[in-house]
């Protein structure tokens, strides 16, 4: 039947794509793992004893479900999470101007595959674009 033939061939490129995602993901992650000198910056910046401190701000009610005898990386990785989430990573819904400094007049225009030698270096694989209606840039 032609739906069953087409549902077949969307969720096929679905499985594509999201197996292309993953590939992309550990490749990056394996990356950095091989670039001693980035996983020393990463370290340095990450409250390790905060974290692990049985008076952590991190701490939820919850903890107890991911605290094991042997295994305490559970609750580690739980508590990196909610500190990358808020105290290190700064989400930005639209950013400052880089010339005028506006923050109230950008807007997206888009976004386009990663072209200049920066972007790929820092293996982006797509740009976001943003215009300011108040300097013009």
């Amino acid at each position: 039947d032609n739906n069953t033939c087409n549902n077949a061939m969307a969720t096929a490129q679905w499985t594509g794509k999201i197996e292309g995602r993953l590939q992309s993901g550990t490749n990056t992650v394996q990356k950095w793992e091989n670039n001693k000198d980035l996983l020393l910056i990463a370290r340095s910046l990450i409250p390790l004893e905060t974290l692990v401190s049985k008076t952590s701000p991190y701490s939820r009610p919850d903890d107890v479900k991911y605290m094991h005898k042997t295994d305490t990386d559970a609750l580690l990785l739980k508590r990196l999470t909610l500190w990358f989430k808020r105290d290190f990573m700064q989400w930005v819904n639209s950013p400052k101007c880089h010339f005028c400094n506006t923050a109230d007049n950008v807007s997206g225009q888009g976004v386009v595959p990663a072209e200049t030698a920066e972007e790929r270096e820092g293996d982006a694989s797509r740009v976001e674009l943003y215009r300011c209606s108040t300097c013009g840039s």
